[in-house]
């Protein structure tokens, strides 16, 4: 299993109360989901876990995270911009600083205003009329009023950046993971299949309630 697949088993074991989760998408299996959770009252649950997002989804999001989500600023304005694809992301970054020179001279926060025009430069032509990406100026946020002036960079769509001064609590996940024993290991029971010609393992991840000591 993945480390994420794995860490989601254990978290179902605690939350549900469950005996155990078992490892069901190994050795080739077709269609099987990732997990299957043992009951205390020996019902069986099918586990499946899942990203938010397709692959490509996921790449766009590491490789703009890798460069903090920000881009240099050329010109003036503080300038947001939402990638809409990977396929994307080579171009805009070629002449992402083109559009907001021109849009800055012109006036204008909204390429789409001035892409109509016959005129109109190929960058801007391309950014509004063929790739999914949005650019977005904003005149009364100036770049040298910033303490770390940048262009904001982010995946079309998305929730928005976490700011650095920003810090996550974990402290709801805290005790769910303090109060129980979390066995690293994995138990591999040999198992039969139904042609009985051929073996595989199962995979069990167990995850044990800790009992607190009396004194």
């Amino acid at each position: 299993m993945k480390p994420q697949e794995r860490a989601a088993c254990l978290l179902a074991v605690r939350v549900l109360d469950a005996v155990e989760a078992e490892a069901w998408d190994v050795d080739g299996r077709q269609g099987a989901v990732d997990a299957v959770l043992t009951l205390r009252d020996n019902r069986k649950a099918a586990f499946e876990v899942t990203n938010l997002g397709d692959e490509r989804a996921l790449q766009l999001a590491r490789l703009l995270a890798r460069d903090k989500n920000k881009w240099p600023v050329p010109r003036d304005w503080f300038w947001s911009i939402e990638v809409g694809s990977l396929g994307d992301l080579q171009r805009l970054k070629q002449c992402y600083e083109n559009i907001i020179r021109i849009c800055e001279r012109a006036g204008e926060p909204y390429p789409y205003e001035i892409a109509w025009e016959p005129s109109a430069d190929p960058d801007l032509q391309w950014l509004v009329y063929q790739s999914s990406s949005v650019m977005t100026g904003y005149p009364d946020r100036l770049a040298r009023d910033m303490t770390n002036p940048h262009v904001m960079v982010l995946p079309l769509a998305g929730g928005g950046a976490v700011d650095e001064s920003c810090r996550i609590s974990t402290s709801w996940l805290r005790p769910m993971l303090t109060n129980a024993t979390c066995s690293s290991r994995c138990t591999t029971a040999p198992c039969r299949s139904v042609s009985r010609r051929n073996s595989f393992s199962r995979t069990r991840c167990h995850l044990k309630p800790r009992r607190s000591r009396t004194r």
